[in-house]
């Protein structure tokens, strides 16, 4: 929890990632094999809606499941409730990827994924087709320095970096985040030492935003206040 006791984003991102890992490898594909063949799942899109705020205390369940996989990715949401109330709703979007050969790959016959697959979904709008497009001048640019422990296994800054910077700016302007949508364009290399958060279309219902180092852009976000 943060310190005005709502679940934060970053936090629940981390947890998404981990139990979509865990989920993913209870499949008959363990993770030494996927990284000696060099593949990976990388996350490339996310999105985090908050239905109610949980209070500290509470008893969560969280639910997983995946959706579909098609054209070498992979979808799946994420539920965290109580028996009474539904919280948080997550959803993301993975493509598998070729480590060696730096491209997409297509699933292979031989990977063998068991777990079920729900056609259903929380959220009306699909993922695989919404696209963050900020225009004109940004309005406001901070810049932020990176840590060495900003960095994962593959040497590139986790994806839940990018959340805490999003928090930091809300709470440092009081806003009250319901969803956040985030794509990610680039890996953050871990040679990186500062990147700028640039605010787009500053409304009193949304922010636009996108994280970048000079003119490379690694993603583009959007905040439902």
């Amino acid at each position: 929890f943060t310190p005005k006791g709502t679940l934060g984003f970053s936090k629940l991102a981390m947890v998404f990632q981990q139990f979509a890992s865990d989920h993913y490898f209870t499949a008959g594909e363990s993770f030494q094999d996927m990284i000696s063949d060099g593949r990976v799942w990388l996350l490339t899109k996310m999105e985090i809606q908050v239905i109610k705020q949980p209070q500290i205390g509470a008893n969560l369940v969280l639910y997983t499941w995946s959706n579909r996989f098609f054209n070498g990715k992979a979808y799946r949401e994420f539920l965290l409730k109580d028996k009474n109330h539904d919280f948080i709703y997550g959803q993301t979007e993975w493509v598998h990827f070729d480590l060696k050969n730096l491209k997409k790959l297509y699933l292979d016959k031989d990977i063998k994924i068991d777990f079920p697959k729900y056609d259903f979904s929380l959220f009306e709008n699909d993922i695989s087709t919404w696209k963050i497009q900020p225009e004109n001048e940004p309005v406001e640019t901070l810049e932020y320095s990176l840590r060495y422990n900003d960095f994962d296994i593959l040497n590139h800054m986790n994806n839940t970096r990018y959340f805490e910077f999003i928090e930091d700016y809300c709470f440092k302007n009081a806003c009250n985040i319901k969803n956040i949508k985030i794509q990610y364009k680039k890996e953050v290399p871990l040679a990186l030492n500062k990147i700028a958060l640039s605010i787009f279309n500053k409304e009193e219902s949304s922010i636009l935003l996108l994280i970048t180092s000079e003119d490379i852009t690694y993603s583009l976000g959007e905040v439902l206040l």
